[in-house]
């Protein structure tokens, strides 16, 4: 099912299938309940036939408060897995740690496992600006981050000064920055290529300047661009 500009972007990773497949799932419902109540409305104001004597009707009231308590119980089941599955963490690879300023991003890369029996110590970290770009307009940066496709990925998201928030819509990740907190995150990608987020919470009056850019290469090239950069 397909909706045009009111869409989600293209899916790069599960998590991002699984949000996309959930809102069909509901539209289906929720068409399906739009178009019943404009039928029956429609019907009602242009009906002849009016009765003033009606005044209760005990199976018709049981009917409109059972039916919605399923519809919300088919609706929960599904949206209860969703979120399970979103938060369950799968042994991640790779640790990334991301840090919201006003009005940039840092990331930091440490203990980052090369193998199973190759674990090496390091302690990457930079800063990303939004730089001015005629192609991407607000969204291009000077460094953008650089991870494996295909690896589990854990990010570790917080703040220096005020709320903020990383959000990645192809990833279909969304994850708030609060100072003195850290919240997690799983990123994973299915291919290679650049993907483009901002900063979804209003921290002032640069928050429409801080994008976020994420390239995801092969494992063998993320070695060589950590271990070079």
């Amino acid at each position: 099912m397909q909706w045009n500009n009111f869409y989600f972007q293209d899916s790069w990773s599960p998590y991002m299938s699984q949000l996309a497949n959930f809102h069909e799932y509901a539209m289906t419902y929720l068409i399906f309940i739009f178009s019943f109540i404009t039928v029956i409305m429609v019907k009602i104001y242009m009906s002849s036939f009016l009765s003033i004597n009606t005044v209760d009707n005990e199976k018709l009231e049981l009917l409109w408060t059972i039916t919605p308590c399923f519809i919300l119980i088919l609706l929960a089941v599904p949206s209860l897995n969703v979120l399970y599955f979103l938060e369950e963490s799968f042994q991640p690879q790779v640790s990334l740690k991301i840090i919201g300023h006003q009005w940039f991003w840092s990331y930091e890369f440490s203990d980052f496992m090369f193998s199973n029996k190759m674990k090496l110590m390091l302690n990457k970290n930079f800063d990303s600006y939004m730089k001015n770009s005629y192609v991407y307009r607000l969204l291009e940066v000077d460094k953008c981050v650089f991870l494996p496709k295909l690896v589990q990925i854990r990010g570790l998201v917080t703040s220096e000064d005020v709320l903020h928030s990383w959000a990645v819509p192809s990833l279909g990740l969304k994850m708030d920055a609060c100072p003195g907190r850290i919240n997690m995150i799983n990123i994973f990608s299915l291919r290679s290529g650049k993907v483009y987020g901002q900063c979804s919470e209003i921290c002032g009056v640069n928050h429409s300047f801080m994008p976020v850019v994420v390239n995801f290469v092969e494992l063998n090239k993320f070695h060589l661009w950590l271990l070079h950069f």
